[in-house]
Order: C-alpha cells, then sequence, then structure tokens
C-alpha cells in the first residue's frame, strides 16, 4: 500500500496527469454523484484518457459501465474477490480481467477458478485476463496493449451506444439531484397536504432547478 502511495504521489507530479479523490458517499453505485459532469469536463478540456477507480465490486455497482467505455475488473489473490466476482452481473459487466500482485500466494487458484468462470459465463466475447505485479512492468504493458486492442475494435454502433448511455446516465443523476433539492427545499407542513398538490409543488421546484442549472455560462478551454 506504502508502494502504491508512493507512485501515485510520482505520478501526480507529471504537469499531464490530474489526479482527483472523490467521495462517494452514500451513492447506491459507489460513484460520486456529480462524476458524469467531471468525467465531461476533462473530455471537454481535451484529457485523451480518463480512468475512474470504483470503491470495488458489488451487486448493484454499475454506474461505471454507464460512464466507462472499458471496463476492468481487478481482483487481488487471498483479498475474498473472487466470491465477490461470482455476484450476479459482475462477470459480465467487466471487458478485461487483471489479477493483481499475481506473485503473491494463492494467485494460481484464483486465476484458474476466474478462468473457469469465463468459461461458464459463455458468450462469444473476449474477455482477456492479465497478471500484474509490483517492480515488473510486463503486465502493465500488457494491459496497456489489451486496452489499444479493445478500442480498436469497437464499432461506430457500439462507440455510439456508449454515448448515448453516457448521455441517459448523465441526465438521470442531474434529474435526481435537481428533485432532491427541490424536495428538500419544500416546507415541513408541506407534506401535510394532499398528494397532488405535493407532486405539482415538486415539479415546480424541478424546473426551478432546472431553469438555473442550465442558465450557468460554461466555456470550452481554448
Amino acid at each position: 500500500m506504502l508502494g502504491d502511495r508512493i507512485r501515485m504521489d510520482a505520478l501526480s507530479e507529471d504537469p499531464r496527469v490530474l489526479i482527483r479523490s472523490l467521495p462517494s458517499r452514500a451513492a447506491e453505485d459507489g460513484l460520486t454523484d456529480n462524476l458524469a459532469e467531471v468525467v465531461a469536463t476533462l473530455d471537454m478540456f481535451g484529457f485523451d484518457d480518463v480512468m475512474i477507480e470504483t470503491v470495488g465490486v458489488g451487486q448493484t455497482a454499475y454506474g461505471a459501465r454507464a460512464l466507462a467505455d472499458i471496463v476492468v475488473l481487478v481482483l487481488t489473490p487471498g483479498a475474498g474477490d473472487y466470491v465477490q466476482a461470482m455476484k450476479a452481473g459482475i462477470m459480465e459487466v467487466a471487458d478485461a480481467y487483471v489479477i493483481n500482485k499475481s506473485d503473491q500466494p494463492g494467485s494460481e487458484r484464483l486465476i484458474a477458478e476466474l478462468s473457469g468462470v469465463l468459461l461458464r459465463v459463455g458468450d462469444k466475447t473476449e474477455r482477456p485476463l492479465v497478471q500484474v505485479r509490483a517492480g515488473d512492468d510486463t503486465g502493465i504493458v500488457e494491459l496497456s496493449g489489451v486496452l489499444d486492442q479493445q478500442f480498436a475494435r469497437a464499432s461506430e454502433s457500439a462507440v455510439a451506444a456508449a454515448r448515448r448511455a453516457r448521455c441517459r446516465y448523465r441526465v438521470q443523476g442531474l434529474v435526481q439531484r435537481s428533485l432532491k433539492e427541490a424536495l428538500d427545499a419544500l416546507p415541513e407542513t408541506t407534506w401535510d397536504h394532499p398528494i397532488p398538490g405535493i407532486y405539482q409543488q415538486a415539479i415546480t421546484g424541478l424546473r426551478e432547478y432546472a431553469a438555473r442549472a442550465m442558465s450557468i455560462p460554461f466555456r470550452k478551454a481554448k
């Protein structure tokens, strides 16, 4: 863990790299609520690659699928990740798999078990499995090549579908946050009234929050 921190600190000094920690708080999908806006902003400012690290795998952590072109599932020997990976949907979400600390005890067993799971998934999609270890860049180089191949193989229809999914995810998040703000702004006595009236107030508040959000100026950097 200390070694990871040291390497991250060194990378953060590179003027071409921006690293930002974002709290997930109570987000159900393990991603901060405004992550879609953060990713869109980085894209507008010309960043070539954006890497999103989630809090970990889980049965409801599918937000990354909507935001990312490629999803990599990282597993570690002896950390119980295999049991987590078996949860419904997690295996299908990932486009590639990485065994981190592959020189540690238990890595061969994890690789064998994961390979068996991939065979049972039963689809025709190629899902590469890469082993990485500290002090050896071979696995990182291989993973970089795998990602390049994944991007190169993406069809125009798949790219368009991913773009639509990101747009929908972003708009849905904006609406949900605006609605929560609109409801939080209502006085407590509001909840003593009939539902139709409360609903109308909520919709009115949502429109007001949306109007204010749309009026915020934003200019792309030259």
